[in-house]
């Protein structure tokens, strides 16, 4: 839902970025100098719609109109502000290059730039350059730091901060209740020199991520007032983790309520098996706007309800572009694949989640060829899309396709994700052939910048493995960056037993059983696997 809502927002920036655009067309040759405050809007209204394209033509044509603006350390720092919504580090970092004179503002938007698009690295280095930090310097920073899992630098930034108010708490308290420490961040929220209400409403929606409903509860009992959103985010907590009678109980008692608050619980009961219940409360909902509509509809789709889903979509006073893709997303759920292809003509603008959800459709059940022509006719591809591709190839053991189509978004221009290197590791994997496998493994840690998760890692594992190289794959597994898991070891077992390394395979098999001692799940395998290689190998 809250997914939902910022779609709508920068839908309607979007809309609001083209409206100034085409102002800004056609006063072309009657207003020759625009005033600051309207170049910002306009830069800002491309940010919040994530319009880069649009962006850095509304930039090109206020240059172009009145080139003194170029030197307007405001708009400059708007600019960076927008390239950085856009996900274009490179570009906020020119427009930062080329002021002739910057401010602790632009030095903040630089940072926010880094810090919002996981550039730790880059925000460290500026942070350290910096010739001025205030509060808002610090606590980006903080929450960089934070946000890629670097507690103990974001913990020695808290405390080195040189003074802190009620925001700098409130990220700390709510990045560490989000890594699962929940002690101390009822500890510290216990310590704020004041009480916030956003901090405690933060927190509550944090302890909730995590399923520790009882100490969201806790907090929310000692609040000595609450808005509607902590009310919001209290039935949230209760919805979210299956209390569907606490959720009740919670919208009974709240003092305030507004369509969130509605939304929220309808769409709890028809997700967890009220569907009468839901569909009698969305009737008696004062007001009811499309994302309430999709979110209810999606619910009802996703307990397998596709009939009341379609019943509700029929009855929609106003459809969007989700609702079509929610019931889409639910007939190709229940694999009824000609209709999802005949309800995709119905769509009046598909975008491009409509095309790529019908194709993960088809990828899914194997029919490459369907999935194939329909990529072929979409007409606006994204990385999803592409690495769908890649996946439906990979997974059907045709690797050299999956190849073909990876290296066909180098050609379009497309980057390639950690989603898509998985893919193409699990292709190369699968039919043992180690040397493409090392070689995007390679060129995804060398070539693109991506720090290689824990699955790649076991792809070049699975592809030394099959291939007998058994020493190289033990080698990796100790050295990765990772605790090697269970079912990672028990894959080299496997392949011990295939090749006939028995003595590696006693090793390795007794090392999987001490990981194991405590555990009662996936034992049975490990047993099996070294009890075949001591028979073989006698």
């Amino acid at each position: 839902m809250i997914r939902t809502e910022s779609k709508r927002k920068r839908k309607l920036a979007s809309g609001a970025a083209s409206n100034l655009e085409w102002i800004l067309a056609v006063n072309a040759n009657r207003q020759p100098d625009l005033d600051t405050a309207s170049c910002a809007d306009l830069i800002a209204a491309c940010g919040a719609a994530r319009d880069l394209n649009r962006g850095k033509r509304i930039r090109d044509s206020i240059i172009q109109r009145s080139p003194a603006l170029r030197e307007c350390a405001y708009l400059s720092t708007r600019l960076i502000e927008m390239f950085g919504q856009c996900e274009s580090v490179e570009d906020a970092r020119r427009a930062f290059d080329s002021m002739a004179g910057r401010d602790k503002y632009s030095w903040n938007a630089l940072l926010q730039a880094y810090a919002r698009n996981g550039h730790l690295e880059s925000a460290k280095n500026l942070f350290d350059r910096m010739p001025h930090r205030d509060i808002y310097t610090w606590t980006a920073m903080m929450n960089a730091s934070a946000q890629s899992g670097q507690f103990q630098l974001s913990t020695f930034l808290f405390n080195q901060m040189p003074s802190r108010d009620i925001v700098p708490w409130t990220v700390f308290i709510t990045a560490l209740a989000k890594t699962g420490d929940i002690p101390k961040a009822g500890e510290l929220h216990q310590k704020m020199p004041q009480w916030s209400i956003f901090s405690s409403t933060a927190l509550i929606s944090a302890y909730t991520e995590k399923g520790y409903v009882s100490q969201a509860r806790e907090i929310f009992d000692t609040m000595p007032y609450k808005t509607v959103v902590t009310w919001n985010a209290m039935v949230t907590a209760y919805a979210a983790n299956r209390h569907i009678v606490d959720a009740k109980w919670v919208f009974d008692s709240a003092t305030e309520r507004n369509v969130v608050t509605w939304t929220v619980l309808v769409a709890g009961l028809a997700e967890f098996g009220h569907a009468d219940e839901a569909a009698g409360m969305l009737e008696k909902m004062p007001r009811r706007d499309t994302v309430t509509w999709n979110a209810v509809m999606a619910a009802f789709a996703r307990q397998g309800h596709l009939d009341q889903a379609q019943k509700l979509f029929e009855k929609m006073p106003e459809k969007n572009t989700v609702s079509y893709n929610e019931v889409l997303a639910a007939l190709i759920e229940q694999n009824r694949m000609d209709e999802a292809k005949r309800f995709l003509e119905r769509i009046p603008d598909p975008d491009v989640i409509s095309w790529t959800t019908l194709l993960a459709g088809f990828a899914r059940l194997g029919h490459l060829g369907e999935a194939q022509a329909l990529f072929d006719r979409m007409p606006l591809q994204n990385v999803v899309s592409w690495t769908t591709m890649v996946a439906a190839y990979a997974r059907n053991d045709r690797a050299s396709d999956a190849v073909e189509i990876f290296q066909s978004m180098d050609l379009e221009g497309i980057k390639h994700d950690e989603v898509t290197f998985l893919d193409i590791l699990t292709a190369c994997a699968h039919l043992g052939l180690v040397d493409h496998t090392r070689f995007f493994f390679l060129s995804m840690c060398q070539n693109r910048g991506i720090d290689p998760l824990l699955h790649h890692y076991l792809c070049v594992v699975d592809a030394l493995s099959r291939a007998g190289r058994l020493g190289e794959a033990e080698e990796l597994l100790w050295s990765m960056p990772f605790e090697p898991e269970t079912e990672a070891w028990t894959t080299l077992l496997g392949a011990c037993r295939i090749h006939g390394d028995a003595d590696r395979g006693a090793r390795i098999g007794l090392l999987i059983l001490e990981l194991n001692r405590d555990r009662e799940a996936h034992r049975g395998a490990p047993y099996m696997l070294l009890f075949g290689i001591h028979a073989e190998g006698t």
